[in-house]
């Protein structure tokens, strides 16, 4: 530094310093100096503004993460959900099969009831007709054996004993 002061006693002595020693570091000095305040100013500027878009990255990643976890959430939740009414509609069909399943058995039985009852029916009504038939013709043969008897025995004592006979009995049914 004490070489510096003749150079800024100028006032002094006005000339030109010759050593070139001392005015390369001179002028070296100014221009680092210079270079330093330029490109200093200048990578303050790029770093600060490579900070700041590192930091709107930050940003915009803490954002993406924010509505990714919101969608994850939102999904798991909807998930969830049908999960629950999967179990229901689960729970409900089988409810319904098992309705479903007692209705039929139950319907079964009825008309298996009203089909027991319709053979009991058709039983005693072809019983009925076959009782009927058969007196039909018991009818039809003593019908067949008194018409024949009575051609047979039709004589005129045989006549008298029967009218006498209904004739006691209308008496006695009149006392």
């Amino acid at each position: 530094m004490t070489n510096l002061l003749p150079i800024l006693e100028l006032s002094e002595n006005w000339g030109i310093n010759t050593n070139i020693f001392e005015t390369n570091v001179i002028n070296l000095a100014v221009v680092i100096g210079f270079v330093i305040v330029l490109v200093g100013d200048a990578f303050k500027s790029l770093l600060l503004k490579r900070k700041e878009s590192i930091l709107l990255n930050l940003k915009e990643a803490e954002i993406r993460a924010e509505k990714a976890q919101e969608l994850f959430l939102t999904t798991k939740n909807k998930l969830e959900e049908a999960i629950i009414q999967a179990k229901e509609i689960d729970i409900e069909s089988k409810i319904l099969v098992q309705n479903e399943k007692n209705k039929f058995q139950i319907e079964f039985e009825n008309n298996i009831k009203q089909l027991e009852k319709l053979k009991n029916l058709t039983i005693a009504l072809q019983q009925q007709k076959i009782r009927n038939q058969i007196s039909q013709k018991i009818i039809i043969l003593a019908l067949k054996k008194v018409n024949q008897k009575l051609k047979t025995r039709c004589d005129q004592n045989f006549q008298n004993l029967i009218n006498n006979f209904y004739i006691t009995l209308f008496r006695n049914s009149k006392l």
